[in-house]
């Protein structure tokens, strides 16, 4: 995440980078179902966000585009349903839990086997939920080569199997 990407989009939006060129919608749109399963899950469990959540009238998952240097950058932030105000308290409370979960999952899940595909583990159907979306999400973004999710100082980036932390 760069520092014009910060400034402008503010702090408190979740980015999601992927090529520009060519992207299978099928996919994208796969991915952005994902990722927002995936967030509202963990948002259940935040003790502060969980009231957000609880009400009828809930936040709604918001997005902004840009395209730079030949990639489709993009913002995710919580808005008020009626309004469409962001809600950077409300996103910064569930997106700092969101990514460093995502990140622990990426550093104790399955690993690449010796011919290099991940090497799949036993799926437990008593897992949680969460691990059950973590792991969806996973398989999305190494469909984007290049494909780097980042919050905060938090930053993952996906060129197929191979993940990098940064």
């Amino acid at each position: 995440m760069n520092s014009d990407t910060t400034s402008r989009d503010g702090p408190c939006r979740l980015q999601i980078t992927l090529g520009a060129e060519a992207l299978p919608i099928s996919q994208l749109s796969r991915l952005l179902r994902i990722l927002q399963t995936a967030v509202r899950e963990v948002a259940g469990e935040v003790e502060g966000a969980r009231s957000y959540f609880e009400q009828q009238h809930q936040p709604r998952l918001q997005l902004s585009a840009n395209v730079e240097d030949g990639r489709l950058v993009l913002s995710v932030f919580f808005a008020e349903l009626k309004e469409f105000t962001p809600m950077p308290e409300l996103s910064a409370l569930v997106f700092d839990p969101f990514i460093e979960q995502f990140e622990r999952f990426l550093m104790t899940g399955p690993q690449l086997g010796l011919w290099g595909p991940i090497a799949r583990g036993n799926t437990n159907e008593d897992e949680p939920v969460i691990t059950q979306r973590l792991r969806d999400l996973r398989a999305e973004l190494r469909h984007f080569a290049g494909a780097t999710i980042s919050f905060g100082d938090h930053s993952m980036t996906f060129d197929g199997d191979q993940v990098t932390l940064g």
